[in-house]
């Protein structure tokens, strides 16, 4: 078969059961949803709108919160500091929930070493990498429990 610069390569992608062609100047089909069966997504009558969002409520499932719960390391290089008790906004019954958290607010080289759960509440244990005094000023969390 001999190839030269006028073929024309077109794909086809089969997407929800309507073939759209690539290279093609033809209109793909329209389809329509019912605002019934889509609530809550933004969808409406095949048209994206914005969804109303009223803000995150924590729950046992996931949790979004901020403290401002700190430590702060000794001026010598490797001495690590444990926060005090920092209160989950919904405690759990058992300790098999996931914790995040990420420092806000960097002095000198923090570094997130642990973090000892209980039902309740956490403690994260800072690092210093230098020998200087190292803390974050607060973190944003996320806690969660499958």
């Amino acid at each position: 078969m001999r190839r030269s610069a006028r073929t024309l390569l077109v794909l086809a992608i089969l997407v929800g059961g309507a073939t759209w062609l690539l290279g093609q100047t033809q209109q793909a089909p329209q389809q329509n949803f019912s605002a019934g069966n889509l609530n809550g997504i933004g969808i409406t009558n095949g048209l994206f709108t914005t969804p109303a969002l009223t803000g995150l409520t924590n729950g046992t499932g996931l949790q979004l919160f901020n403290t401002a719960t700190s430590c702060t390391t000794a001026a010598t290089i490797n001495t690590p500091c444990t926060t005090a008790s920092i209160s989950l906004p919904v405690g759990y019954s058992d300790t098999n929930y996931r914790v995040l958290c990420q420092g806000l607010g960097v002095t000198a080289f923090p570094q997130l070493q642990t973090v000892t759960k209980s039902n309740a509440t956490f403690t994260i244990t800072l690092n210093n990498l230098t020998a200087a005094a190292a803390t974050y000023a607060s973190f944003d969390c996320a806690a969660a429990h499958n």
